[in-house]
This record gives structure tokens, sequence and C-alpha cells, in this order.
């Protein structure tokens, strides 16, 4: 059982990274699921931010010499994995992404910290959606420069301001860090 959940996880992953590759900030996907997935982003110690994406969908994190892009994906009960990828090239029309770990976490109010990113993550809730749909959506436009850092997703709240895609502005934005 354990194996068929990581292999359909691989499976959802690898889609969204193809997705991603072939798209710029704008990437379009279809989401594991349409729950959406609220996390607080901690870089290099201090509280970023607040962000909202849909389940498997990226967040895209850009400082002044790295980009990278966070992809929460809920497995089951209170279990996540955090995809962790390094943006190592990007053109108007595409990026390469090369998949620096994943992090497996828990909805239990604790952040996760990345080993090979200067940032930590705390899910922060998750509102059950639909059943997965197939339209496609483009949910990474949503973008907030504050602090040296420009974050990016289908929602962001931060001290500098806040933004949201249509398919995330309901009950957003929350009080800012």
């Amino acid at each position: 059982m354990r194996k068929l959940q990581l292999l359909t996880t691989a499976i959802i992953l690898m889609v969204a990274l193809f997705a991603a590759a072939q798209a710029p900030e704008d990437a379009y996907m279809e989401p594991a699921s349409s729950d959406m997935i609220e996390l607080e982003l901690s870089i290099n110690g201090a509280v970023a931010g607040r962000v909202a994406v849909l389940d498997g969908a990226f967040i895209r994190v850009t400082g002044a010499d790295r980009s990278f892009a966070i992809s929460p994906l809920h497995r089951w009960g209170d279990e996540f994995d955090i995809m962790v990828l390094d943006i190592i090239q990007k053109t108007e029309t595409r990026e390469a992404l090369r998949q620096l770990e994943t992090i497996t976490g828990a909805y239990t109010g604790e952040a996760v910290s990345s080993e090979k990113a200067p940032f930590s993550i705390r899910i922060v809730g998750v509102t059950p959606g639909s059943p997965p749909t197939k339209r496609r959506i483009s949910c990474a436009s949503c973008c907030i420069v504050c602090n040296g850092w420009k974050i990016c997703a289908c929602a962001v709240s931060t001290a500098c301001g806040q933004c949201c895609c249509e398919d995330c502005c309901s009950d957003w934005p929350p009080p800012a860090p």
C-alpha cells in the first residue's frame, strides 16, 4: 500500500514538474486536488508571510541569487510531502527545475525546515475542496516582494502587502505576520 501511495505521489509530482518546466512564472497546472493548503513560510529564520496554494501547486520564492519552487502535496490524514526544487535556469518561456529534497511533515503546528534551502514551512490549514478538476488554472501569478524576497503563489500575505488569484481569494488574506 505504501509503495502504491509513493508511486502515485511521484507521478503527480512529475506531471506538475513537466507543466512548470514548460511555463514561465504564470505556471499552468492541474492540481492534485481542489484542497487549499495554507502555509507559513519563514526565510533565514524570520517569518516571511503566509501563502495558499492548491494541493500539488507551486510556490516560487526568489532571492537576489537563487530561486526555489515549493510544492506541498497532501498525502493522507495529517501527512504532507513538501517538495523543494531549485530553479536553475529561467527564460521567458521555460524554466529548468532540479529537485533538492522532499520533506515529509504533518499538520501539527510545527514547522519543518529545509536542509538545502534557507526556509522552513509550517502547515497552517487545509480547506477541503471538491474532487480534482480537469480545468487548467493559472495560480502562480500573484507575487509580493518583501525584504529582498519575491514570493509567488495562489495567495500571498506579507508585512509588505497581499494579493490573491481568483481561485484563492475566498477567506483571504489572513493577518500579515
